[in-house]
């Protein structure tokens, strides 16, 4: 004859408590319409730091090549053929570009 069999004994699942979301609106820092060929100060809108823009020119092709065909004339413009893109210091984020060419 079989020996009685055990009663299985059933485990509870752990139970988990719901935590409430919590949701940040991220505030919009808006940039200006136009930035300028120096460093500007304004409010970065990835990281939000205040900072003044770093600066890095960047060579514009087309007004390079009007500027050497004025060149052959003797009007010599190749200082004004440059570009300058405004990044963040803070997090290196891109936030503008001045354009030489207007």
């Amino acid at each position: 004859m079989a020996a009685p069999s055990k009663p299985h004994s059933i485990t509870k699942a752990p139970s988990y408590q719901e935590v409430p979301l919590i949701v940040i609106p991220r505030q919009i820092v808006p940039l200006p319409a136009e930035f300028s060929s120096i460093p500007m100060k304004l409010t970065c809108n990835v990281c939000h730091t205040e900072i003044w823009t770093a600066t890095e020119e960047k060579c514009n092709l087309m007004l390079l090549l009007n500027a050497a065909a004025f060149c052959k004339w003797g009007v010599c413009a190749l200082c004004c053929c440059q570009d300058v893109e405004h990044k963040c210091p803070n997090c290196n984020a891109f936030l503008g570009k001045y354009s030489a060419s207007g």
